[in-house]
This record gives C-alpha cells, sequence and structure tokens, in this order.
C-alpha cells in the first residue's frame, strides 16, 4: 500500500546484564547502550544483509512495541488459517560484535520470554540492555506452490527511553538521545531495503512514561535521525503503527474494526499525534513506500487493583486483532521478496482473497480524502 500526496501537509555501555527477566529501567536509570567500533558496525550491517531482512521497530517506552512483535510472534498460533509460521532464526551477529555469544543468547531468550508471556495473558516487558537483533524464521505459505516462501528477519528490539527526551542538552545541542550505534549501523552501511516501523500511539499509553506528549516528538527526532543518517532511503519501505487504537476507538466495537477514512484522519489530526504523522508522510518523495496501520495487539482489562491486565487477542474481536497481524506479515512479505533475488515486489493477499475484502483490505486502501485535514491519501 502507498501513500501518495493529495495536498499541502497539515498546518502545521549499559552495565552486563544476562538475566531472564525484561523490565524497563525508569528513565533516569538509563546509562548508554555499547558503543560500537565503525568497523564492527559495517560488520552488523553485512552480517544482517546475508542472512535477514531487517525490520527496526521505533518508538519510545510503553508505545506497544514490544507488544507488537510478540503479538507477530504468537500470530500463527492463535490463527485457524495462518499467512505465515515462524520460528527462531539464524544467529545474526557477526563474530566481531562484543559479547556476540551472551548478545545472542539474550536475544534468543528475549522471543522465549515474549511467546511466553502472550501465551498466559502478561502484559509485555521490553528488553533492559543494549538493543537486541531478534532472529525470526518466517515460512510464508504461498498459494499454488507445493514449497513455503522462506526467510529469516531481523526485528529490532530495542528500550524506547533510549530516543527519548535526554536528561541535560547534549554536546550539540540535542534534546534528544542519539540513535544507539546498534541502530545507526544499518542506517549507515545496510545496502539493501530496510523495513521500518515507526510506532505512534493513539492515545494515552497504560505506562505513564509512555504519554502523548512524549512519544510523538521523540518519534519526530527518530524520523529525521532517519533522514540524516539513511543515504539510501528509494529502496526503504515505512509503516506508521497507530497503537493504542483499542483506546482511541474507547470501546466502540464498530469503530475499533470497521474505521472509516474520516476516522482515521481524525485520529492523526490531533496533536501531537499529527507532529510524527507529518514528520513521517513528509518522506512520501524519499522511500520507496509509505503506509499506515490502526493497531491493538489483543484486548485489556483492568484488575481489582487497577492494573492493566493483557486478556489476549481472543473474544469477540479475535479476527481483528489477527487481521492486524496478518497485514503487517503480508506487508513485510512484500518488503522482503523485493529484497531477495528476484527483486519483485510480491503479495499474498491478492492471492488468497476468495471472500470479500477483509477489514484490514478495506483499512488500507481507504482514500484519505480532504476532510479539510489535508491528508495524504492510501492506496494499493
Amino acid at each position: 500500500m502507498n501513500i501518495e500526496k493529495m495536498q499541502n501537509s497539515i498546518t502545521q555501555k549499559p552495565q552486563e546484564k544476562n538475566s531472564d527477566s525484561f523490565t524497563s529501567p525508569s528513565i533516569s536509570s538509563i546509562t548508554h547502550p555499547e558503543q560500537l567500533s565503525s568497523d564492527v558496525c559495517i560488520d552488523l550491517a553485512t552480517n544482517i544483509k546475508r542472512v535477514a531482512h531487517p525490520v527496526l521497530l521505533i518508538g519510545i517506552g510503553a508505545s506497544g512495541k514490544t507488544s507488537l512483535l510478540a503479538s507477530l510472534l504468537n500470530y500463527p498460533a492463535i490463527t485457524k488459517q495462518p499467512l505465515v509460521t515462524t520460528r527462531y532464526g539464524s544467529p545474526l551477529l557477526p563474530s566481531s560484535y562484543p559479547k556476540v555469544e551472551i548478545r545472542t543468547k539474550d536475544a534468543r531468550l528475549f522471543y522465549n520470554k515474549a511467546l511466553e508471556k502472550i501465551a498466559a495473558n502478561q502484559p509485555q516487558a521490553g528488553s533492559s540492555g543494549d538493543p537486541l537483533y531478534v532472529s525470526v524464521h518466517a515460512s510464508y505459505k504461498v498459494p499454488n506452490h507445493p514449497q513455503p516462501w522462506e526467510r529469516n528477519f531481523a526485528f529490532l528490539e530495542m528500550m524506547g527511553e533510549m530516543i527519548e527526551m535526554a536528561p541535560s542538552p547534549g554536546e550539540n545541542g540535542d534534546s534528544f538521545r542519539s540513535l544507539p550505534d546498534q541502530v545507526s549501523a544499518l542506517l549507515s552501511h545496510y545496502e539493501g531495503p530496510l523495513s521500518l516501523i515507526f510506532v505512534g500511539p493513539a492515545a494515552n499509553a497504560r505506562s505513564p512514561i509512555g504519554g502523548l506528549d512524549n512519544a510523538h516528538p521523540a518519534l519526530v527526532n527518530a524520523i529525521q535521525n532517519y533522514q540524516r543518517l539513511r543515504t539510501n532511503q528509494s529502496k526503504d519501505n515505512l509503516l506508521y503503527v497507530l497503537t493504542y487504537w483499542d483506546q482511541w476507538t474507547q470501546n466502540q466495537p464498530n469503530l475499533f474494526a470497521h474505521p472509516t477514512g474520516e476516522d482515521l484522519a481524525q485520529a492523526l489530526s490531533q496533536q501531537p499525534v499529527r507532529q510524527s504523522w507529518n514528520a513521517f508522510r513528509a518522506l512520501h518523495n524519499c522511500v520507496r513506500t509509505l503506509s499506515i496501520l490502526p493497531y491493538a495487539p489483543g484486548f485489556f482489562k483492568d484488575d481489582a487493583q487497577g492494573n492493566k491486565m493483557f486478556l489476549g487477542a481472543a473474544g469477540p474481536n479475535a479476527e481483528v486483532y489477527a487481521s492486524f497481524n496478518e497485514a503487517i506479515w503480508n506487508w513485510l512479505y512484500g518488503n522482503a521478496t523485493e529484497d531477495s533475488v528476484a527483486q519483485k515486489r510480491l503479495s499474498l493477499k491478492p492471492s488468497i482473497a476468495t471472500q470479500p475484502p477483509s477489514f484490514m483490505e478495506r483499512a488500507l486502501s481507504y482514500l484519505l480524502l480532504d476532510m479539510g485535514k489535508g491528508l495524504f491519501r492510501l492506496s494499493k
């Protein structure tokens, strides 16, 4: 799905830790991630290029990145006819990477814990150390082909606090933390197409550190860093995921499951969401594709103490939750096939659409017409 312009924009070295728990620390306790030499940065980009297609999830703490990744991994287990099946993939890090065995083990441990938590209907907790690249092997069921199409993906799992506002301005007067070397390495040195998912909450997150006023200025800064560091943007595919869609729709089932173009326009036009949305869509002339997707990983409910309990992706909206993840896996399939030997972007959705278009197919093909908001349209 591509975003085409219709008119002008809206006016407008952590300490070594190898534990089996991933609990994000408070902002005040964050230390700088381990710095990588220029040679290691090149080795990292080269090695990932050799074994996987990279998927960079960018957003602040509690914006929904880890829940999104866990839901993608859990999608095949809870879907009757999943588009894809997954397992842990091949090692991603080069031998020159600092503490390579520990970091590889951390990534595998994160993968296992994410699946355990979502299977137990527990909220996700992000990693608490250096950024990780989580290896996921995906087997796509391609219609009329006896063998699945297989690809490794390298999903970035990073503490969102690493891109948030710094306690004090940096040497260059910057208000935000610089992207970790583990991320800038791929932006600067990866020669193939990247998939980037910018995670922007539509409503205040369930954690106080993930509020809208923190999330979207940080996302704008991350997008600007992408523009600054990425020299080969023309091959990249970018997705803006509007998380906390369940909160934005405020338990209105029809609005949640069948949003109109105007509903999306309204969510994107609110401040400060439109700050990051405007920064994102301004890339339309620079990158291969831009897309947008409203998203929720599943159903949350308050317990007796007022804490949010994740109740999973079951219930009356189960098909909607599945369609969110199916849309992302299909988007990744298109990105990764274009990054393959065939150099041709493919899609599974038209091949398997034997029934009327699903909610997500409609949502991704809506025309976000004028409506006084000056938005871009989404089109196939």
